[in-house]
């Protein structure tokens, strides 16, 4: 299945490696000058565990959100509701 998360922090990370773990392919998007996408973009790990190649680590929101049969948001509803008016 595929599924994308709308946020890199701790639990869309840990929820993407999870899901990436039991065969899912999964796109983690966050905003490309968020210090958890930048270290994710550059290492595959942050202080908790490291993304296998098969995770897509994006700041593209169209993407993120237009491929997946399933989308997950891990990110605080006040964040998308101010930046964003898709929801």
């Amino acid at each position: 299945m595929n599924i994308s998360l709308l946020g890199c922090g701790r639990w869309g990370s840990f929820i993407g490696w999870y899901l990436d773990k039991i065969g899912h392919h999964v796109t983690i998007w966050g905003l490309s000058s968020a210090p958890q996408l930048i270290e994710l973009k550059e290492t595959r790990k942050n202080n908790m565990l490291t993304f296998r190649d098969s995770i897509e680590i994006t700041d593209d929101l169209a993407s993120a959100v237009n491929t997946p049969h399933h989308f997950h948001q891990c990110a605080g509803t006040s964040f998308f509701s101010s930046k964003y008016h898709i929801i």
